[in-house]
């Protein structure tokens, strides 16, 4: 109950120092936001807004699809592998991705004219397992989202391996 007060109350810290769109360029460390695990071990890192992932080890390699977020999405970008410091895909319009360190993920999604995001989901693959990071408030950026840990006591930050974005829409009334 201790690490769940102190998980709480950094989150809460966190996500009233995030700045503008990808204005953090020096990704913070591991050691400085995580997520403590029943064993004691630092399992995650929160997000900048303070979005805890999802620990994702289940299926092939540890590859989550959207269906298991638990959300019903309306679309999806599939799988989209992350080689050589470049995806092999093409985004949807509207939606931006960068990869610092090809570890953290920084994301902003404008919708289009007319339209708002309803809820979204980002996949982060890196080693043999994922981190589903889960945005239901019409949140349109954050930074810093990461694979798992993995290596001897989880220490290390994997390199991303592929990144899945769920997500919807909702008609938000005006145009452009």
């Amino acid at each position: 109950m201790k690490n769940l007060t102190k998980i709480l109350a950094l989150a809460a810290i966190v996500s009233t120092a995030a700045c503008s769109q990808f204005e953090n360029q020096n990704p913070i460390d591991t050691d400085e936001l995580g997520v403590i695990s029943e064993d004691g071990s630092l399992n995650a890192r929160v997000s900048n807004e303070g979005v805890i992932p999802v620990l994702w080890t289940s299926g092939p390699g540890g590859n989550a699809t959207c269906a298991d977020t638990g959300i019903d999405f309306e679309e999806s970008t599939s799988r989209n592998n992350y080689n050589g410091g470049e995806f092999e895909e093409e985004w949807p319009d509207g939606l931006t991705i960068e990869v610092l360190d090809d570890k953290f993920v920084n994301w902003s999604f404008d919708a289009p004219s007319g339209q708002c995001l309803e809820a979204i989901a980002f996949i982060v693959k890196g080693g043999p397992a994922s981190h589903i990071y889960i945005y239901e408030d019409g949140q349109t950026s954050d930074e810093g989202l990461v694979s798992p840990l993995v290596g001897k006591k989880g220490r290390k930050k994997a390199d991303l391996s592929n990144l899945t974005v769920c997500y919807s829409l909702q008609s938000c009334g005006g145009s452009d």
